[in-house]
């Protein structure tokens, strides 16, 4: 149990955090991203210019949106119809990798090597 225990640590560490309350690129959405001892907040830079505030790979960004119908209160003002799903952005993995691909690879990475440590645990105790 120690060294898995260990090695989650271990990863928390190397990898930090970063939690988007909207899901990442929403810009309908106000939210936040949080992370690295830093929130940014979701805010407008002018009428029609969005700073929307999320994660790239664990540590909180800004990525400028312009916002056709304007921008009011960190959110852009939509009148299309609601989507079934809001948090999900086609492009927001293209945008996270454009931005950061070393940061994503690595916390592909650490997520792999901290499954492996748990398979390996667990298939000790059997």
């Amino acid at each position: 149990m120690k060294p898995v225990l260990f090695l989650l640590f271990a990863c928390t560490l190397v990898a930090g955090y970063c939690l988007d309350s909207d899901n990442g690129l929403n810009y309908d959405y106000y939210g936040y991203a949080q992370g690295n001892q830093t929130t940014l907040n979701d805010s407008c830079l002018d009428a029609q210019v969005l700073n929307e505030a999320y994660c790239a790979a664990s540590a909180p960004a800004y990525y400028q949106e312009y916002c056709r119908q304007g921008c009011i209160q960190g959110e852009c003002v939509t009148r299309a119809p609601v989507q079934a799903s809001p948090f999900i952005d086609e492009d927001y993995l293209a945008k996270s990798l454009a931005d950061d691909p070393v940061g994503e690879i690595a916390v592909f990475i650490v997520a792999v090597v901290l499954l492996i440590g748990v398979l390996a645990f667990y298939s000790d105790r059997g």
